[in-house]
């Protein structure tokens, strides 16, 4: 397949590079007239809905997921900096608004609550305010 069919495929898919299974169709022609497989760039993802920076929950729920915090990981590494949150709060962060207990996270608190964890997490710190040499 030649470049300009190659280009068209991606126009028609909204210039989204192919999928992993087609991206062995894609070919360019050398000079010379050799064909080789053509190399797909980095495109950023489009931004699949709108963000509000004060309701960045959903965030929060997915950054929890992917790094295994949970509730009491949050509040202790908060209150070790001394933040006070009452764990009610913590657990409200991870709702969906229009939830009971919900409580809307700003991006903020969102990069506060990371640190504060990636903090306590060097210092071995574990849930509970104990250290792992205890």
């Amino acid at each position: 397949m030649d470049r300009r069919c190659a280009e068209g495929n991606r126009r028609a898919q909204g210039g989204h590079p192919p999928s992993r299974d087609r991206q062995h169709l894609l070919k360019r022609r050398q000079p010379s007239g050799a064909v080789e497989d053509a190399t797909m760039t980095y495109k950023q993802p489009p931004l699949n809905r709108g963000v509000y920076p004060q309701k960045m929950n959903w965030l929060w729920r997915l950054v929890c997921e992917a790094g295994y915090i949970t509730v009491d990981d949050v509040v202790t590494a908060l209150r070790a900096k001394g933040v006070d949150v009452e764990r009610g709060r913590a657990e409200g962060w991870l709702r969906s608004e229009g939830n009971d207990g919900y409580f809307p996270l700003s991006i903020a608190e969102l990069e506060q609550n990371l640190r504060s964890i990636l903090s306590m997490r060097a210092e071995g710190m574990q849930p509970g305010g104990t250290t792992s040499a205890d």
